[in-house]
């Protein structure tokens, strides 16, 4: 295989890799798009803000569709802010919820409330009947 062929593709990895490393950060350094919070955000805007958050943090783990189960994580689809609040900043359940599934593989993520309020309300949007 010719050499440039070879280098061209590594650098077409690297740069995907890159750019997707480049969103997370984004998104965890917490960009407001030109709004002061959540709620100065159309309800459109916040479920976008939201899926974007669910594709680059949740969707490897959880499955691109929250409504059904990843390789490693449930299905999350209609999962209340209160479960969300505790699994994701706190890494752990709300009092009295029984778990999906009984491994313990998710880490905390450090996500800013409205991010997390945005999470919540695509994972509600999403959910099927």
């Amino acid at each position: 295989m010719d050499v440039s062929v070879v280098f061209r593709r590594f650098m077409n990895r690297t740069l995907t890799c890159a750019a997707i490393l480049a969103a997370q950060v984004f998104l965890l350094l917490g960009c407001r798009c030109g709004a002061d919070s959540a709620s100065d955000l159309k309800e459109s805007d916040v479920v976008a803000v939201g899926r974007t958050t669910y594709v680059s943090l949740c969707a490897s783990c959880h499955n691109s569709n929250p409504n059904l189960a990843g390789s490693l994580g449930p299905d999350v689809a209609g999962s209340s802010l209160e479960l969300l609040r505790a699994k994701i900043l706190l890494g752990s359940y709300p009092e009295g919820y029984t778990p999906k599934r009984k491994s313990q593989a998710m880490a905390k993520i450090p996500l800013s409330e409205d991010k997390l309020l945005a999470l919540a309300a695509y994972l509600e949007q999403v959910k099927k009947p």
